[in-house]
């Protein structure tokens, strides 16, 4: 995807850099993901296969984990972490999905 290859040029030159950092690589957002369309369709659409394992993350998520990381910055130097494995597809996740 053309805008992995635009972050992965980003963190090649924080690689090169020297410069302290912590890199974080969510994967997709489930905000991007239009439950109620998605149960009163009955259909679950993405741009790739639907058997691909993939990651969802909440935003909230995400913000836990950067909140985590400012509070002791000296702990996560020069780390880089994604946190979620992909470890489901969305035709495994579908099921699961619910307008709550």
């Amino acid at each position: 995807m053309l805008n992995h290859q635009a972050k992965l040029a980003v963190e090649r030159h924080l690689l090169a850099s020297r410069l302290p950092f912590t890199i974080l690589q969510p994967m997709h957002y489930m905000q991007n993901v239009n439950v109620r369309e998605c149960v009163e369709s009955g259909r679950f659409r993405q741009p790739y296969s639907l058997d691909r394992p993939l990651s969802f993350v909440d935003l909230a998520d995400v913000g836990a984990v950067v909140a985590t990381v400012l509070a002791a910055p000296r702990e996560h130097r020069w780390a880089t972490s994604n946190r979620v494995p992909p470890t489901s597809s969305p035709a495994t996740m579908w099921p699961k999905l619910s307008p709550a």
